[in-house]
Formats: C-alpha cells, structure tokens, sequence
C-alpha cells in the first residue's frame, strides 16, 4: 500500500468530522488556514503554533477545501503534496 493509500483510508476511517467534534475554535480553524496558505510551515509547526494536534490541522485543511468545492480525493491529494514538501524531522 502506498502512501497516498494509506493517508486516504485513514481519513475515511477517521473522517473530517472528528475535528469538529473536538470542537477547534473558529479561531483556531482561521489561524490554522492563514498559516497553511503561506505554503512555508510544516503540519507540525502549524500544530504547535495553534496549539492543537497535527491530525487536527489536517482535518480542517481537508474540511476547507472540500468546502470549497473539492472532492474528497482533490482534497487529500492537496494534502499528500503540501505533507511532501516538510519530510518529518528525525
């Protein structure tokens, strides 16, 4: 299984609406799009700069731009890319 299938069936099993119920703040869901969208900050930057967890940055990534029109695979897909750029730290 590849990378990108496995991030997709994660997030089927996980779906988008665990971030909701965890309840991230409307600020936090701004704060979090505003950093994304520099395209300079890795997932755990944005996290810690928030303060909630990476999959929480995630979830909200995936909520906006499927609420912008995408499809849930466009939408992992951005995602997959974005992940790509910031290899995790050893």
């Amino acid at each position: 299984m590849g990378i990108q299938e496995y991030i997709m069936t994660a997030y089927r099993e996980e779906g988008i609406e665990k971030g909701r119920e965890e309840g991230i703040s409307l600020k936090e869901r701004d704060f979090t799009l505003n950093l994304w969208h520099l395209r300079e900050i890795s997932f755990e930057k944005i996290a810690f700069l928030v303060g909630v967890s990476e999959q929480q940055v995630a979830d909200t990534i995936v909520a906006h731009l499927t609420e912008q029109g995408n499809t849930m695979t466009e939408a992992l897909s951005v995602l997959i890319a974005y992940r790509q750029n910031f290899p995790p730290h050893r």
